[in-house]
């Protein structure tokens, strides 16, 4: 195995929304894992998403990945994981996070704040907490307990908060509210493709952290950038790379995407990627049948 850091000038974007479907778990104990995992080894990989700095290291850890970087919070971080530290970082100031709050509260929705170390959510709708913590990856720690996640506000930078219902058209009436007033409080406002958007700073995305992190590698052409939606779809990723896919499974579950072009199976995934890197990719892989890691499947379901 070469533990050296990549010193080509490709970058592989997979954009993740870590959470416990399918093709998260294809991600973590499949083939696709295996291909990932050899691809960082060689190549300049990054991963992209939404969700906290803590639950993304879980996912690269369980995955296996040594080199590469994580681009998380919507774009509010960036995390070299050779080094184990942070290439940029932006956060929301603190009256900012407290205004997010309750606009979040008094849309009855559950606010999952995005600490340097941690997350925490606030919700006083026991079910919209329960609905989450199936989908999250992780644990999800949550309170109802306002003076607690204030305590938690005060101990932490917060980076971004995530607003949560329990279905998508209880967000989308919720985001009916917020739209005229959330830029008073300097955010920048990121709607996912299910039951959830996303606040930052108003420095803050995903495309600006990704134009960063391409300047910080010294990447001189995006036609050495190959982008592939895993779970999640970045609208600007989608317009900006011609080197893309998006995995089927997203695809179809958006009326918006369903008839993109540039949509594949998990497999055809695995072969474009063998296909863009084939002199220096070692690990020979069948694409017929998933292989499963036991060890990694028994830490899946602690």
């Amino acid at each position: 195995m070469n533990t050296s850091r990549p010193t080509n000038d490709k970058l592989f974007i997979f954009d993740v929304n870590p959470s416990n479907d399918d093709v998260t778990k294809e991600l973590v104990i499949g083939n696709f894992s295996r291909v990932v995992k050899n691809l960082s080894d060689y190549q300049n990989v990054v991963f992209l998403s939404h969700s906290n700095l803590s639950l993304m290291k879980k996912l690269i850890e369980d995955i296996g990945i040594k080199n590469g970087f994580v681009i998380s919070d919507n774009g509010s971080r960036i995390y070299d994981i050779d080094k184990g530290t942070i290439v940029y970082e932006n956060f929301i100031n603190k009256s900012d996070v407290l205004a997010g709050l309750h606009l979040g509260i008094m849309e009855n929705c559950l606010v999952l704040l995005s600490g340097s170390n941690k997350e925490y959510a606030y919700s006083a709708n026991i079910m919209s907490a329960l609905t989450l913590s199936k989908k999250h990856y992780a644990a999800l720690p949550w309170t109802n307990d306002y003076s607690q996640i204030e305590k938690f506000i005060n101990s932490t930078m917060i980076h971004s908060l995530l607003f949560f219902q329990r279905t998508k058209e209880m967000i989308v009436e919720s985001l009916k509210h917020i739209y005229p007033v959330y830029r008073d409080w300097n955010f920048n406002l990121h709607q996912g493709q299910s039951s959830y958007f996303t606040l930052t700073d108003n420095k803050s995305s995903k495309y600006s952290a990704l134009l960063k992190l391409i300047e910080h590698l010294k990447i001189k052409t995006f036609d050495n950038v190959y982008y592939y939606a895993i779970n999640t779809i970045t609208e600007r990723c989608l317009k900006s790379f011609k080197n893309k896919l998006i995995f089927q499974d997203i695809a179809l579950a958006s009326k918006y995407y369903a008839d993109i072009e540039d949509q594949a199976k998990v497999d055809d995934v695995i072969d474009n990627i063998k296909n863009i890197i084939s002199d220096s990719f070692e690990v020979k892989l069948t694409t017929k049948q998933i292989l499963y890691d036991t060890k990694k499947i028994k830490k899946l379901h602690k």
